[in-house]
């Protein structure tokens, strides 16, 4: 399902395309579009965070192993 709102608000607002513009361009063209006003803003790619839950379970999938030297 793709965020409709939200590419509205960034194409729109935070880009300042033209309606015509913002509903021309391709997937790609939109997220070469994006992704350099988020690095220009200083934000960079947006990364989640891990979770707790996510972080145990890769924590039990792939512990930490001792190393004999």
């Amino acid at each position: 399902m793709i965020p409709w709102r939200q590419w509205m608000e960034w194409g729109l607002g935070a880009l300042r395309l033209r309606p015509a513009d913002f509903w021309r361009m391709s997937l790609a063209e939109w997220v070469a579009a994006r992704d350099g006003a988020a690095a220009a803003a200083g934000q960079g790619m947006m990364i989640s965070p891990v979770m707790r839950q996510e972080l145990e379970n890769l924590m039990k999938t792939y512990p930490d192993r001792k190393t004999h030297t």
